[in-house]
């Protein structure tokens, strides 16, 4: 598969099928991630994968989360906030459903970073973490899985590492892995991004 169509075509996945992620594919998309760039070859991150019970006691922690929307709400830009509470109560329903159970997804990838002191070099962190999880997201659409990036399980990051057992780290994000059930549309990308200087 080419890059440009696992980029253009990749989507945020809510939905997933029963069938389980043999060890070797969700192996593969990790190795993937780990090939990204990362400043100074720190290579910082940490992938956890839960499955069976261990997923299940995650699920129970991140969809706490949803606790937080008005809060996560606030931080939204004022231009955008009547955008993103028009889409929230439009697609309530379906993200309270994704929210129950992760969309049924078999595999959480909890990504993690050390914790650092220093704000310039966390964010070097951060974003070497960043450009693995893109690496990860996209090898695994070229292996027939889909991706969802649970940004929101940030709210409950305490609880999450808590429950892991993972101590001087700190939570980048959380994936969930599947086969696809659904196949949404794509959503409008903003085109004033780009400022020549």
């Amino acid at each position: 598969m080419e890059i440009k169509h696992a980029i253009k075509e990749r989507r945020s996945i809510r939905s997933y099928k029963d069938d389980p992620v043999p060890r070797e594919i969700v192996e593969k998309v990790i190795d993937a991630a780990t090939m990204a760039p990362s400043t100074l070859n720190a290579q910082p991150w940490l992938f956890t994968v839960l499955t069976g019970k261990k997923r299940l006691e995650a699920i129970a922690v991140i969809k706490k989360s949803s606790l937080y929307m008005e809060e996560a709400l606030s931080l939204v830009p004022e231009g955008e906030k009547d955008k993103i509470k028009n889409h929230l109560k439009k697609e309530k329903s379906r993200i309270e459903r994704f929210f129950s159970d992760l969309g049924g997804a078999p595999v959480l990838i909890v990504v993690t970073m050390p914790m650092i002191d220093d704000w310039t070099s966390r964010k070097m962190g951060i974003i070497s973490c960043g450009a693995a999880i893109q690496n990860l997201m996209l090898a695994a659409y070229n292996e027939g899985l889909g991706t969802c990036c649970v940004g929101s399980s940030l709210w409950v990051e305490d609880a999450l590492m808590e429950m892991l057992g993972i101590k001087d780290h700190r939570l980048i994000t959380t994936i969930a892995l599947g086969y696809p059930a659904e196949e949404p549309k794509p959503t409008p990308r903003k085109k004033d991004v780009i400022k020549w200087v």
